[in-house]
């Protein structure tokens, strides 16, 4: 029996159990639905009479897509069908930019290819940022809604915020697109400088050069942890994840060794290879034998406090506050280590390498060299004018 009744989802579930009816037929809107043999879902179809016939397309499966999903994306598939009856019609998953949001939000924290600090930072804009903005907004905005959001975003919070939340909203839609989860991609076309004019501004690094003594005087006044922490940043321009995830087994504390940084621990997700200089090796071999004459006898260069792995990112990036007294962080010290090598003649390509930039295109492609001899002479020629600069004379005697 065909049962004309409004159809809604309570609807559905209190005639699952009467057999004789097969199908719902809803009086106010083109739509039907038909349960499945075992009557605990079903489909959703939009009968729409065009051309002098009418046409038929399942346009949800029910329950993972509710009735009132299927009714907030009505209009959009009567046009679509009436526009080409032959064009494939489906009713998103998802009704508003919150549901998108949140289903991206969830496929991310289960990643296994992204880090737990790029997870964690994707979840934080989601919930602190995305959601409040797009959250209510339905999922066919028009131009001008998008633009008003975006102009409320920008007014909250810095340009390169801004274009970071942009990418995650991109991803989300992207993927659930390419997934079938929605039937189109609601920011298809967009890139973010259609809405956005404003460049962000370039914040210089807050230590020079000329900075370098006074840093080894207050890393020299520091606990020991603390000053290694810094030393290895300052020495190498490493970022502080692959700083602080440091394991000794990564490094060859022999002449001409180096330090083998596994792609795990970067940030381009590829192994990074640092040529070690004399200086640096004295520096570890001594720290080493500090931390196993106080009985640790672990694999971090850099353990917890209180368990069996490396420092966290928060832990670590207190200590490089307390040795500053808050006037520069470890990207500061990255900064340093760039700049001093331009400065001392370095091959652009070179001291790119040396940060583990990712290569230009062009350069990617002609460019078949680890540069491994070159980052050497780098790294050693740096190492000795810190040296130089340091007021109390720890790095030279390290070198010895």
């Amino acid at each position: 029996m065909i049962l004309s009744t409004p159809i809604t989802d309570a609807a559905i579930r209190r005639h699952s159990a009467d057999l004789s009816v097969f199908e719902l037929r809803d009086p106010r809107h083109p739509i039907r639905f038909r349960w499945a043999k075992c009557r605990l879902r079903g489909s959703v179809h939009l009968v729409v009479h065009a051309r002098g016939k009418s046409i038929w397309r399942k346009v949800a499966p029910w329950p993972s897509v509710t009735v009132a999903q299927v009714l907030s994306d009505l209009p959009r598939m009567i046009s679509s069908l009436i526009a080409d009856p032959s064009a494939p019609v489906q009713a998103s998953e998802f009704v508003s930019f919150a549901d998108l949001l949140r289903w991206h939000g969830d496929r991310v924290a289960k990643s296994r290819s992204l880090s737990k600090s790029r997870r964690d930072a994707v979840a934080s804009q989601i919930r602190s940022q995305l959601l409040p903005l797009f959250g209510a907004m339905t999922l066919h905005p028009s131009r001008d809604d998008l633009d008003q959001v975006m102009q409320q975003y920008q007014q909250q919070y810095m340009v390169d915020t801004v274009r970071a939340g942009w990418g995650v909203l991109k991803k989300a839609s992207k993927d659930a697109r390419r997934l079938e989860m929605l039937s189109h991609d609601p920011l298809a076309g967009l890139a973010f400088s259609d809405l956005i004019t404003r460049r962000p501004v370039r914040r210089p690094g807050r230590l020079r050069p000329s900075h370098a003594a006074g840093v080894l005087a207050q890393v020299t006044a520091a606990s020991d942890t603390a000053a290694m922490l810094c030393l290895l940043a300052l020495l190498h321009g490493t970022r502080i994840g692959e700083t602080r995830l440091a394991q000794w087994r990564e490094f060859d504390l022999v002449p001409g060794g180096c330090w083998y940084i596994p792609a795990a621990h970067t940030k381009p997700r590829r192994e990074h290879v640092i040529p070690l200089s004399p200086l640096a090796i004295g520096l570890l071999l001594r720290y080493q034998a500090r931390q196993r004459a106080a009985g640790y006898r672990g694999v971090y260069l850099f353990p917890a406090f209180n368990a069996p792995r490396a420092i966290g990112a928060r832990d670590a990036t207190r200590l490089v506050a307390e040795v500053s007294e808050g006037q520069w962080c470890a990207h500061d010290l990255r900064k340093l280590a760039r700049t001093r090598w331009t400065d001392q003649g370095t091959d652009h390509q070179v001291g790119e390498s040396m940060i583990n930039h990712a290569p230009g295109k062009l350069a990617g492609i002609y460019i078949n060299s680890s540069m491994r001899e070159q980052q050497r002479q780098a790294i050693e020629l740096y190492h000795d004018w810190l040296a130089e600069c340091d007021p109390a004379g720890m790095l030279a005697i390290a070198a010895k």
